[in-house]
């Protein structure tokens, strides 16, 4: 994890770019997936795991234009157009 040291501010644990080069996956200890568009300072969308754990990985699935997150628990395929709408678990 990269500890930021900012206390009740999840660290981050997985980071991935996009094929784009704008869209930037970044996961985080609390199980949260943020999309983000590298132009803009806010993430453009948000997905949680809802179990708590730490994200451990992500993948990016061009044909699907679909972003792969893990946990120690799940794995979830969530589009890149629908706002990281789960598509499976």
């Amino acid at each position: 994890a990269l500890d930021g040291g900012d206390a009740g501010v999840p660290d981050m644990t997985a980071a991935r770019f996009l094929p784009d080069g704008l869209g930037l996956a970044v996961g985080d200890s609390a199980g949260v997936v943020r999309l983000f568009d590298i132009r803009r300072a806010a993430p453009v969308a948000a997905a949680d795991h809802n179990y708590g754990l730490p994200i451990r990985g992500l993948a990016y699935h061009e044909g699907a234009e679909a972003i792969v997150s893990w946990d120690a628990k799940v794995a979830r395929i969530s589009s890149r157009h629908a706002s990281l709408r789960h598509i499976t678990t």
